[in-house]
């Protein structure tokens, strides 16, 4: 039985502009053949009771950290092209921009109103479109959200103020001042312009690492999260626009920056699905998201999509298949499957290029399977030869990103031969065996 995907707020369908992404995916990659030769490992993390904690985790290592999430109300960016700041939406951190005037109006903030303000969220789709960041007029290039970006002396100057209400409850106005080689300058106050204070957050303290973090009521700049190079996923909680409730804390998975995933959905067995299917990589961070369980109250209890895995292509090019098993709300603690996809190519050297992955099973008895991960669309020439140079057959496809060609090789004699594959941008060469 498949179990439809849903929210246990809403009865909503799956994500549509993510779906229009990764329709199908290369199920061969994950369940037969060389690549079968690859196990999957079990493993859990855990959040904690009401969620209070993230944990950062490699699939390659295991869980790197697991640490407080309620310490903190904004994450800024610490990248050298880096310039937007992220709220704690999951955990209560609220903001809004004052729609009553720019920077000048900061004496005479007026909030009453408030109630009826858009609320600013995070993307959920990219680390480097914050809260603060979605203000930002589209057609101009130098607006970064909450300053402008002057192109002679390449300094960013604040001209927006934002109203703040901390995850302890507390209302603050905000202006990001400045930034000026590396060092954000923050001027922050109550409502009413009592308790002003100046803040300055230096990029290079945080080197390395995607975020630095402030604690607004404490007033305390926070190093706390691993270095970049360090984790792939986060299971966290984060706020995502629910129609018709606005902001709501959700928990799910997150991908660091620099990873690419693929929705295997649906599929019929996540874990050893045969059939050929095709899809494409994209660098959405919440790809794994929320909408892998769903709440059941005639159970009391989460329930697990088992029709849906996932691809990880992590930044050093390893890919992983992830599926997602349980998750119980009572200690915040999420289940799930690894196994790394063995993209290699056994004892038969390839002589390799981007773009063609490996041929598979090898040897090979009955089918050939050529696994491509390309930049969009390409022809793709194949050609068998055997030992003497001659050629066997010769084959045209049109092949898309990360996807397989799959041929018969059953009336071909036992022998070694050599499989050539050429694309728009691509050559490669590899011996293969069939029996």
């Amino acid at each position: 039985m498949k179990i439809h995907l849903q929210s246990y707020l809403l009865r909503i369908n799956l994500n549509k502009d993510k779906m229009k992404k990764v329709y199908l995916a290369l199920a061969t990659l994950i369940g037969s053949c060389s690549l079968a030769q690859a196990q999957f490992a079990d493993d859990s993390v855990s959040i904690g009771a009401g969620y209070t904690n993230q944990s950062y985790y490699s699939l390659e290592n295991g869980e790197i950290d697991n640490i407080d999430n309620t310490d903190w109300d904004l994450a800024f960016s610490t990248g050298g092209y880096g310039y937007t700041f992220r709220v704690n939406g999951g955990k209560g951190t609220t903001a809004w921009l004052y729609p009553n005037g720019d920077t000048s109006a900061w004496n005479t903030v007026d909030t009453s109103g408030i109630t009826t303000w858009s609320k600013l969220t995070n993307s959920i789709a990219y680390w480097s479109v914050g809260a603060l960041s979605k203000p930002a007029d589209p057609n101009d290039a130098f607006d970064m959200g909450w300053g402008v970006y002057d192109l002679t002396t390449h300094h960013v100057t604040g001209d927006r103020i934002f109203i703040l209400q901390t995850r302890g409850g507390n209302y603050k106005k905000l202006v990001v001042e400045s930034l000026i080689s590396g060092v954000y300058t923050l001027k922050m106050a109550d409502l009413n312009g009592s308790n002003e204070t100046t803040v300055d957050l230096t990029k290079a303290n945080y080197a390395d690492k995607n975020f630095g973090y402030y604690d607004i009521d404490n007033a305390q700049a926070l190093d706390r999260e691993p270095y970049s190079s360090d984790w792939d996923l986060v299971f966290t909680s984060y706020a995502e626009p629910i129609v018709g409730y606005g902001p709501y804390s959700v928990t799910g998975v997150l991908a660091n920056a620099g990873i690419e995933l693929m929705m295997l959905y649906p599929i019929n067995d996540p874990f050893s699905d045969q059939d050929t299917l095709q899809g494409t990589f994209t660098d959405s961070i919440a790809t794994i998201g929320r909408e892998w369980k769903a709440y059941d109250f005639a159970i009391g209890g989460y329930v697990i999509a088992d029709s849906t895995a996932y691809l990880i292509k992590t930044a050093n090019g390893d890919v992983w298949q992830m599926v997602m098993t349980g998750f119980s709300s009572s200690e915040g603690k999420f289940v799930f499957s690894k196994k790394k996809l063995d993209l290699s190519t056994g004892v038969n050297d390839v002589a390799a290029s981007a773009g063609f992955i490996n041929a598979y099973p090898n040897p090979a008895k009955d089918n050939l399977t050529l696994a491509f991960d390309l930049n969009g669309t390409q022809t793709v020439n194949y050609a068998l030869y055997d030992l003497s140079g001659k050629e066997i057959t010769n084959r045209i496809q049109t092949v898309s990103g990360f996807s397989s060609i799959q041929f018969s090789v059953s009336e071909f004699p036992a022998g070694v031969y050599f499989i050539k594959v050429a694309g728009d941008d691509f050559n490669a060469t590899q011996k293969i065996i069939i029996q």
